[in-house]
């Protein structure tokens, strides 16, 4: 018979490591989620929302079919204030819409108030400063969700792209590089407003930007930057031109009631 000293300590040896073994593969199934280092592409761990089709009952505002029956471009007049549509377009081709600099912004033809919106966007190269791929989504024209080319940046600014304009920077720079396609999910909640006319609850808004959640059910206490003056009344989404070619595609809206 073999030593049972032997046996017992080799017995003891087997239970100790177990343990480890079995926590070791626990902790291996937990997803792993590293911060975004400057001068590289993030890679999302979240579901890729890029391409995601409009769901049953959302709007589609422009897709592959290059129609834009539930947007119209307007600009403004030389007279403050005052606003009228142009015949100048911006660019439709191979399911892409391309700004025209200085044509005037587009706006969806409803208004708005909670929803969910959807929009593939992709920032040209060049420029300096808010120069460097410039546009915004105006929500309800009075909130602006900044689109600019800040790949990279390591310390976010309210005014870089995933911003609440001049109020809050993104939590994280989830931005790609300039030519490569990104992507907004914005889940929007209107400001609520009494029989008065009195303001009782702030606009609310989460982002996600190419997987990354960079804003997360923030309160939007006013209007920001040029935006118009908070009111009652629902308002339709513009994307601005910013004097940038920058490109969209693949934008769809969920109205909720």
């Amino acid at each position: 018979m073999k030593n049972p000293f032997k046996l017992l300590v080799i017995l003891i040896m087997i239970l100790s490591v177990s343990p480890v073994i079995a926590e070791k593969k626990k902790k291996a199934k937990a997803p792993e989620v590293k911060p975004i280092k400057a001068g590289q592409s993030p890679t999302t761990k979240e579901k890729d929302t890029m391409g995601a089709p409009c769901p049953k009952g959302g709007i589609v505002l422009f897709g592959k079919d290059g129609k834009l029956d539930n947007m119209i471009l307007i600009k403004k007049s030389k007279k403050k204030g005052e606003e009228k549509g142009k015949e100048e377009k911006w660019e439709v081709k191979d399911g892409v819409l391309t700004i025209k600099p200085k044509s005037g912004d587009m706006f969806t033809k409803m208004d708005v108030n909670d929803f969910h919106m959807h929009l593939e966007f992709n920032v040209n190269e060049g420029g300096k400063g808010q120069g460097m791929g410039n546009s915004g989504v105006y929500i309800q024209k009075r909130y602006e969700l900044q689109i600019l080319n800040s790949f990279g940046k390591e310390s976010m600014e309210a005014n870089d792209c995933g911003g609440i304009y001049k109020y809050k920077p993104a939590d994280i720079n989830a931005c790609r590089k300039a030519g490569e396609w990104q992507v907004y999910d914005i889940f929007f909640q209107a400001a609520k407003w009494d029989s008065s006319g009195k303001k009782t609850a702030n606009a609310r808004i989460t982002v996600i930007q190419n997987g990354w959640k960079i804003h997360n059910d923030v309160e939007i206490p006013d209007k920001t930057g040029s935006g118009d003056k908070e009111s009652p009344d629902a308002a339709p989404i513009k994307l601005q031109d910013h004097k940038n070619p920058v490109k969209f595609r693949n934008i769809w809206i969920v109205l909720k009631k």
